[in-house]
C-alpha cells in the first residue's frame, strides 16, 4: 500500500526526487519542508534505492490543469485513516470540500486499495480513508 507523502522517510522521498527529476523548488512545496531543510537532508542521507518511486508519479506530474490538479493529487494522498474535520482538510490542503465530497470523480487520484468515506463522525462531517470497503454508516464510529 502506498503511503502518504508526508510519511515518507528521507531516503524514500529523495529517491523520489531523484528518479523523477524533481525540482528542490517542487519538491519543498510538496514535502512541506523549506529549499535549507531539503539541502541538509540531501547532504545527511542517501537515497532508499530499493524503494518504488512510481505510486508517486502524480503527485509530481506536470497536468494540463496547472496547480489546482496537483493540489487535488496531494489532498488524496494525504487523507489519514483517523476521520479529521473534511472543512479543515480541505482549507490545509488548498482544495474544496466539493472535490472531497465527490471523491467518485477522482478515484484515478486516489491511491489504490484506499476507500475514501466522507461522513458524519461524532456530529462533524469528516473524511478519512480504509483499506476496504467496509460498511461505515452515516454517523458510525469507523473501524480505525
Amino acid at each position: 500500500m502506498t503511503s502518504t507523502v508526508a510519511d515518507l522517510t528521507w531516503p524514500q522521498r529523495l529517491q523520489v526526487i531523484s528518479k523523477l527529476n524533481v525540482s528542490d523548488t517542487k519538491a519543498s512545496k510538496i514535502f512541506g519542508v523549506s529549499k535549507k531543510q531539503l539541502s541538509t537532508a540531501k547532504t545527511e542521507h542517501e537515497a532508499d534505492h530499493s524503494f518504488d518511486h512510481n505510486p508517486y508519479q502524480d503527485v509530481f506530474a506536470d497536468r494540463k490543469r496547472g496547480s489546482s490538479g496537483t493540489k487535488i493529487v496531494n489532498a488524496f494522498m494525504n487523507i489519514t485513516k483517523e476521520p479529521q474535520c473534511i472543512a479543515t482538510f480541505a482549507k490545509e490542503n488548498l482544495v474544496s470540500t466539493a472535490v472531497l465530497r465527490q471523491h467518485s470523480r477522482f478515484v484515478e487520484k486516489i491511491p489504490q486499495g484506499r476507500v475514501v468515506h466522507t461522513l458524519l463522525h461524532n456530529n462533524v462531517k469528516s473524511i478519512w480513508y480504509t483499506d476496504s470497503e467496509g460498511d461505515v454508516s452515516e454517523g458510525e464510529t469507523p473501524n480505525v
